[in-house]
Formats: structure tokens, sequence, C-alpha cells
């Protein structure tokens, strides 16, 4: 009964953290901006989560998160030789031989 209530509560609090992961993301956004945001669905899924059923909630959000991000708005995080982000999406690196 305890695992089935905190289980509910989670799933929840996932929808919640959810929300709180795409409030304010640009279309296309680098690692930190991702590791913020995630940092921020954790906190509210901490907020409203309880019991057993956490540290799989927890894994669970951090996971959609990811594929969220990894789903095609991952932002190249490359520095340029002017020492500027890279602006474009997740793309293949020249080699360092010249190729």
């Amino acid at each position: 009964l305890d695992y089935r209530f905190s289980s509910v509560r989670c799933k929840q609090a996932r929808v919640v953290a959810q929300e709180h992961y795409r409030e304010g993301l640009p279309l296309h956004y680098p690692t930190p901006v991702h590791q913020e945001h995630v940092s921020r669905a954790l906190a509210a899924f901490h907020r409203v989560a309880r019991g057993p059923a956490c540290a799989v909630g927890s894994a669970a959000v951090e996971a959609e998160c990811a594929r969220v991000w990894r789903g095609g708005r991952r932002l190249c995080d490359a520095t340029s030789l002017t020492g500027h982000p890279c602006t474009h999406r997740l793309h293949a690196l020249p080699s360092a031989s010249g190729e």
C-alpha cells in the first residue's frame, strides 16, 4: 500500500518535473543549459514526490529530460577558434588531422 501511494505520487511529480524542465527552454541548447534545467526538474520532483518510489521516479525524470534533449534539441558544445561557443545543432566535428 505504501509503495503504491508513493508510485502514484511520483507519477504526478514526474509530470510537474517535466513542465519545469521545458519551461523557458530555447529550441536548441547546450549541455550547461540542459544540466541546469534537469536540476530544476529534479528539485520540482522532490518537492512533490514521497516514499520508496522516489529513487526510481528521480531516475525516470533524468532519463526523460535526456530523451527530450537528445531528441533533436541538443546544441553543439564545441568552442570556435575565436573562443565562442558553436551555435549549431549537434554535428560531427572535423578531425584534428585536417580531413
